[in-house]
């Protein structure tokens, strides 16, 4: 049990500047809801202040209030499915131009994918830039003193509307606030292969601005904590000013999420036999094909198994979608979802047999705790931040043959009462809740608060 929160700042802010305009609802996503939910739950018990959800515009923060969020809130639900949001004419309009002109650029332009935005993505982006002008003009700019955390939790490496947000925590923070960031993980920097030079280059400036800036970086897992210790050398920063590091458990919740589940979701994971589930983007260090390559094995042998792909359509894994569409058992026995809610992720975790995680690499591997929160049979790929996460919850296949994961599937189908595989792991290694976590989180971050220099405002950040 972790203990009540004691010696809290005046004013605790937490910056959602992301994953407010995202749409999506992957793992940055879902952590960051749950540390601004859960954090405020915290903050009406009276342990601390009630956080206030900071917004980075124009090199400072804002402290949005209900008008901003729920503006914030309708552009990203636009920009998770366009086509969804748009009136009924309109999409049969689309409808029948793509059938009249089979092309597959027509309809990657008027009726995109869930998580694109074809020819609407001049006028979201021009929407969300009339959004953030709103929040500079209505929303109250945030004047940080010593009395102040701010916490930096979200994917400021992925948007060019976030270049600036070094800047504005480096500004708070010779104020006299104590600034901590959240580490996720350092895959762009050590398996550059899946981003891309520019990728590569973009988080190497968002993190030597987080080692910069920070006070505190808190990572989501020891594994990513030790990396990031043994990457510091190389990034241009005067040793001096490197941040405490540390680290805490993500969590993972039963509790049922409200929201209709579609008929074509609850079908699928309804039928027999039960399916097995992967959670996770389609990007390449996902390993979409070598769970493919497996499951045709099987499906060569004549096996009746069942394959769902939960996960946005990424980057560069066109590829991976083509095959998935393209495949003779594609909404048979082989199912891709790219737009589930909350409701509809839990939904799936209830009713499969089991979850497969198969990365090649990995901050944490949230799949993995949720699955095992939900008491589901877990194969993951044998990579050590798996070992760290699932211990001897999960059974483990290496990633050198497919044939592995084949017999691992091919032994659940044949123990239908099977649950996870071993409850004798230690506490780390269960899955914890997310208001446990959320505490671990503030604890690590209020201790870097009570360590704070008294004469921080005499020696600004960079």
């Amino acid at each position: 049990m972790i203990p009540p929160l004691q010696r809290v700042p005046r004013r605790i802010f937490i910056d959602a500047s992301y994953t407010l305009t995202s749409g999506r609802n992957t793992g940055v996503e879902r952590v960051v809801r749950n540390l601004v939910e859960h954090s405020q739950a915290i903050g009406r018990q009276g342990e601390i202040p009630i956080p206030g959800i900071a917004f980075q515009y124009r090199d400072r923060f804002y402290q949005l209030n209900e008008g901003a969020i729920g503006r914030l809130k309708r552009a990203a639900r636009f920009q998770s499915n366009a086509v969804a949001a748009l009136p009924a004419i309109y999409r049969r309009s689309a409808e029948s131009l793509c059938r009249t002109i089979p092309s597959r650029r027509l309809r990657k332009w008027f009726l995109p994918a869930a998580g694109r935005l074809g020819i609407f993505s001049i006028w979201h982006l021009w929407n969300q830039f009339r959004n953030f002008r709103w929040i500079g003009a209505n929303c109250t700019p945030i004047e940080f003193s010593s009395g102040d955390l701010l916490v930096l939790p979200d994917a400021y490496w992925t948007s060019r509307l976030l270049t600036s947000t070094w800047q504005a925590a480096a500004v708070a923070r010779s104020s006299g606030a104590t600034v901590v960031g959240l580490i996720y993980d350092l895959i762009p920097l050590l398996y550059p292969q899946f981003v891309g030079p520019r990728g590569n280059q973009k988080f190497r400036q968002y993190l030597t601005g987080a080692v910069a800036t920070c006070d505190r970086l808190v990572c989501i897992s020891r594994t990513v904590s030790d990396e990031l210790q043994a990457f510091l050398p190389r990034l241009e920063v005067d040793p001096q000013r490197w941040p405490n590091i540390t680290h805490f458990q993500l969590g993972a919740e039963l509790r049922p999420q409200s929201g209709r589940v579609r008929e074509f979701v609850r079908s699928t994971m309804l039928a027999a036999p039960p399916a097995f589930l992967k959670v996770a983007t389609l990007d390449p260090r996902k390993n979409h094909h070598f769970v493919l390559d497996a499951f045709d094995r099987l499906w060569r042998s004549g096996s009746a198994q069942r394959l769902v792909l939960a996960g946005r359509i990424g980057t560069s894994c066109m590829d991976v979608v083509q095959r998935v569409r393209q495949h003779p058992k594609f909404n048979s026995q082989l199912f891709l979802f790219n737009d589930l809610s909350d409701a509809e992720i839990q939904f799936c975790y209830e009713h499969c047999r089991g979850v497969i995680f198969a990365s090649i690499t990995e901050g944490f591997g949230l799949p993995i705790v949720e699955s095992l929160w939900h008491s589901k049979p877990t194969l993951a790929s044998d990579i050590p931040i798996h070992r760290e996460v699932g211990g001897g919850a999960c059974r483990y296949f290496p990633l050198t043959d497919p044939q592995r994961l084949v017999e691992e599937v091919q032994r659940l189908a044949e123990s239908p009462q099977a649950t996870t595989w071993d409850g004798s792991g230690d506490a780390h290694q269960r899955p914890i809740d997310w208001e446990t976590s959320c505490r671990q989180f503030l604890q690590r971050a209020l201790e870097a608060y009570r360590s704070r220099p008294t004469d921080r405002a005499l020696h600004p950040a960079a």
